[in-house]
């Protein structure tokens, strides 16, 4: 996967973490 302008800034970094974390607790969620 190449990596958007956007995703390389910090923001993007962040905004990655927390759809990865909603998931995992999406996932989670009954």
């Amino acid at each position: 996967m190449h990596r958007h302008p956007s995703l390389g800034t910090s923001a993007g970094g962040q905004f990655l973490a927390s759809v990865r974390m909603g998931r995992s607790v999406a996932n989670r969620a009954p």
